[in-house]
């Protein structure tokens, strides 16, 4: 049993551990690709969001400078409509 929880305890370090480098790592990590996947979902859930806008006003890769100074800066990049409004505001 002991043995058990002594595997357990490590596999979780491990897991901590993984989370905590792609959390220091991840403006690095995002990509052109990520960044069209992140809209494409976002356009499927929020229909007319950023219809119109991403690709066609901002290209995916001003997007991902965009959003990988924001994850460098500590903030979040969950809130991608008001991330795409604040982006269509500064366009104006």
């Amino acid at each position: 049993m002991l043995q058990g929880t002594c595997e357990q305890d490590g596999f979780e370090e491990m897991i901590d551990n993984v989370v905590s480098c792609c959390k220091e790592n991840y403006a690095d990590v995002l990509n052109k690709n990520l960044v069209k996947i992140i809209v494409d979902n976002l356009k499927d859930q929020f229909p007319g969001v950023a219809d119109g806008f991403i690709p066609e006003k901002i290209s995916y890769i001003k997007l991902e400078r965009f959003l990988q100074e924001k994850i460098r800066k500590g903030e979040s990049i969950k809130d991608m409509i008001h991330i795409v409004e604040e982006l269509e505001e500064q366009q104006l």
